[in-house]
């Protein structure tokens, strides 16, 4: 219908050339790629990615579910695959009522037919792989993709379960014979005519319609452009397995990494971040130089950039409240920014700077502040940027979480039931300490939920230290530990950090800075009116 998204699904057996692929962006909004079958690879599957990328269209994969491969080694195969090719989403295909490949693969169906497997070895292998499946694959949406049909059947009970995410095959020439056929008469068609059958496709079940496959486009060859699938998605299913809601943009200040304030540490992006957070969360505005100056987060001895850890530890100095983590989607950021929390994500600039969304080209390692998305794009400050050309960069979807490289930082200063707030570090003096659930009440020690050993330095909130000098605190060689309650006769103190000069006081040092930071704000104060 009007307002569904059209979509194609590529594997082995659609070998695109970069002119077709340039072709098909002028009408799909998404693209599934078959990433892998049983405990295999698609071939192709790395080249139809590249396409996507280059051309900024979304993608999500898809896995051929065998019930001839084991269970656990598929399992385990599927878990890397995504990992690997960090698709959007992934789809499990369940129609496969064979047993013999050889046959199937020959086309001799009464054969495959024969080695059919039963009802209830299909109802009952599907419906564990499902189960499975989404406890190991939790990080990005899970979706079914069947053929009423093929449950009723070869696997009837599938039926209880399928619904979630559903993406239906209902092909136009089966349940729409009619319409079909005056389609076909109009063979070989431009492809912006295919626009116009989407628009004329329900979707009957679930969230997605792949409607049908053989369809003779100008431009396209027989076999590998004739024989794709070609689907629709309503809106809202589309957004979940693509991304592409609408979201908003937090306001930030821009900070560069360039020029005043940064001549000795030009290159340490993640510092240029650091200050835009600061400046957003505290209104006090650091130099890049000025962070080497601090002591107690670790600098780097020479100028070769900082870790996320070390971001975290700068950040702590002004109390402000961060978090790390490792796998970013799309559903995470909308989740962040909707919440008003700016993170900071560490990406290969070279993707970025090929797709010619950045000021520069260049190829290494980049920190930059993500600060909002709209319907295709995330949006971010990019402090690889001069004041007057401004900071702030849009990326499509695909391209950014294809040039994501792990390590990302979210400021949660502002958020109620954060973190905790940052005021001490210490140093544990015992061979073992227990950290608990709570400090002791009446005398009864809390519940045991970790242990810091001698050696670890731990992050204290000053404001709970108890009469009893008991303080809430968290490990910083482990920031995944639980925080808990730790007895502070066994830790010693470090003094807290005094942050350098900020406001009038130290605006002489970077007048032409501040000018600069201010005329900005003023645009974009302007710019939201």
């Amino acid at each position: 219908m009007i307002g569904d998204k059209l979509v194609i699904d590529v594997s082995y057996y659609n070998d695109l050339s970069p002119e077709q692929w340039d072709l098909l962006a002028t009408v799909v909004d998404g693209v599934i790629v078959r990433l892998s079958f049983g405990t295999n690879e698609d071939s192709l599957a790395q080249k139809h990615i590249d396409q996507c990328n280059r051309l900024g269209i979304p993608y999500s994969g898809y896995h051929w579910v065998d019930p001839t491969v084991n269970m656990n080694r598929q399992l385990d195969h599927v878990v890397g695959i995504v990992a690997k090719f960090r698709p959007l989403s992934m789809l499990f295909d369940y129609e496969q009522y064979w047993s013999d490949w050889d046959a199937y693969m020959r086309q001799d169906l009464q054969e495959a037919w024969r080695t059919r497997f039963t009802k209830a070895q299909l109802d009952s292998w599907y419906s564990q792989f499902n189960v499975a499946v989404r406890n190991r694959i939790a990080s990005i949406p899970v979706g079914n993709y069947s053929a009423l049909w093929f449950m009723v059947d070869y696997a009837p009970e599938m039926q209880d379960w399928i619904d979630e995410n559903y993406f239906e095959a209902r092909y136009l020439r089966y349940y729409d014979v009619s319409f079909w056929e005056k389609e076909k008469a109009k063979f070989p068609f431009d492809i912006s005519h295919m626009r116009e059958v989407a628009d004329n496709v329900s979707i009957n079940n679930g969230i997605a319609r792949q409607f049908e496959t053989y369809v003779e486009i100008n431009g396209l060859s027989k076999w590998h452009g004739w024989h794709l699938d070609w689907s629709i998605f309503t809106p809202d299913g589309f957004s979940l397995m693509f991304g592409g809601e609408m979201g908003k943009i937090l306001n930030m200040a821009f900070v560069s990494q360039l020029g005043v304030g940064a001549g000795d540490h030009h290159n340490d992006c993640g510092l240029a971040c650091c200050s835009m957070v600061l400046l957003a969360s505290k209104d006090i505005f650091v130099q890049v130089d000025e962070w080497y100056k601090m002591d107690g987060w670790g600098a780097p001895s020479l100028d070769i950039g900082t870790t996320a850890y070390q971001l975290q530890k700068a950040l702590n100095l002004f109390d402000v409240r961060t978090s790390i983590g490792s796998w970013l989607t799309l559903e995470s950021i909308h989740k962040y920014i909707d919440k008003a929390l700016p993170f900071i994500p560490l990406v290969d600039y070279k993707v970025l700077s090929d797709a010619g969304v950045t000021y520069y080209k260049g190829s290494f390692l980049h920190w930059f502040v993500v600060v909002g998305y709209d319907e295709n794009s995330i949006i971010a400050l990019d402090p690889y940027r001069p004041y007057d050309v401004g900071g702030r960069i849009t990326i499509p979807n695909q391209i950014f979480l294809n040039s994501y490289r792990n390590s990302y930082l979210t400021c949660v200063d502002s958020i109620e039931g954060g973190t905790m707030p940052i005021t001490h570090n210490g140093i544990v003096t015992t061979a073992s300490l227990n950290v608990r659930t709570t400090p002791p009440i009446n005398g009864v020690l809390g519940s045991k939920v970790g242990g810091l050993v001698f050696g670890n330095s731990v992050y204290i909130d000053r404001n709970t230290i108890t009469v009893d000098n008991w303080g809430n605190v968290l490990s910083s060689n482990n920031p995944s530990n639980p925080v808990g309650w730790a007895s502070m006769d066994y830790i010693k103190l470090e003094p807290a950090v005094v942050p350098p000069p900020t406001g009038d006081e130290g605006k002489a040092a970077r007048l032409d800075e501040i000018a600069k930071m201010e005329a900005y704000l003023n645009q974009r104060k302007a710019e939201i009116g």
